[in-house]
């Protein structure tokens, strides 16, 4: 059986503001690469095939914190 996870970056400033982003490549503020990281240690109790991001700041930063 293939298993799909679709994981939402960390927030951001633009985020806690509720402003838009988009395109712009706004890094995650503290709470985000907070929950970027229990995120990683969520994911790393499966082994995956293939992790797949966007590639903004946001989003790649919130998917290495599963290496």
């Amino acid at each position: 059986m293939t298993l799909i996870y679709l994981i939402r970056h960390g927030e951001t400033d633009w985020n806690a503001k509720g402003r838009l982003q988009g395109r712009e490549d706004v890094p995650l503020n503290e709470k985000g690469k907070r929950q970027a990281r229990i995120t990683g240690m969520f994911l790393k109790q499966s082994n995956w095939s293939a992790i797949i991001t966007s590639p903004l700041i946001r989003a790649k930063t919130t998917a290495e914190n599963y290496q």
